[in-house]
């Protein structure tokens, strides 16, 4: 089986729940994603039966939707990109799963297997204490064209404000811990938000933002998520 949708994170955490149905009903899954999802902190370790490959390192890939082929037969051609142009607005996200046929709430049926002593080391990093209340605030996001966006977000609050940043040994996964303790989230529409929507024991205060160039009301990704966020 192969996956064609490389990325971004949030699309891979989109999608991963049907990469696993066919890894479990043992398709062997090979899922190229850019590089950076697997150095230097890689998800591998979160989703263990997918076979992700560096698309640096796998020459037969095209990043064109619909024209990627496979030499061996052996694996099944699934091409996940949905054409936006074609699929505009909620349909675009939602095509995923038409197109297999798969309800479209199957997405939440994602297992991501955690790192807790990575999760632990960068509470300790951050100097988070028991019981102590913070704003966890993620503005970073990635764009299109593989640049990163930023946006300054105001808390109205006494509490620390701890920010979401890349740190080499940690992924995006290892935050888990880190956003179960948080009293307050603050993030971007961006791949956190696939992770907030499937965590159980998290705060009620959760704050989405739209992105800047989008001048995005929120309209096109409501549909997709059950939780009570204040959309701003």
């Amino acid at each position: 089986m192969f996956v064609d949708q490389p990325g971004w994170l949030g699309d891979i955490i989109f999608v991963m729940a049907i990469a696993q149905k066919y890894a479990n009903d043992g398709y062997v899954v090979d899922y190229p994603i850019y590089d950076e999802y697997l150095e230097p902190a890689s998800i591998q370790k979160n989703f263990p039966t997918i076979n992700f490959i560096a698309r640096s390192k796998f020459h037969n890939y095209s990043k064109y939707y619909g024209t990627s082929k496979l030499e061996d037969d052996e694996y099944i051609y699934l091409p996940f990109i949905a054409n936006y142009h074609k699929h505009p607005s909620n349909n675009h996200m939602r095509y995923k799963y038409e197109m297999l046929n798969f309800p479209l709430d199957m997405w939440r049926n994602v297992e991501i297997v955690r790192d807790f002593n990575a999760e632990q080391k960068l509470i300790d990093k951050l100097n988070i204490l028991p019981d102590e209340k913070f704003n966890l605030i993620n503005a970073n996001y990635s764009t299109y064209y593989k640049k990163i966006g930023q946006m300054s977000l105001m808390m109205n609050n006494s509490y620390r404000n701890i920010h979401m940043s890349i740190i080499d040994e940690f992924n995006l996964f290892d935050w888990i811990g880190v956003i179960e303790k948080a009293t307050t989230i603050h993030t971007i529409h961006t791949a956190i938000h696939y992770i907030l929507d499937v965590l159980p024991n998290i705060t009620n205060e959760l704050h989405i933002y739209p992105r800047i160039e989008l001048n995005d009301s929120h309209d096109r990704i409501k549909f997709l998520f059950e939780k009570n966020y204040i959309y701003h």
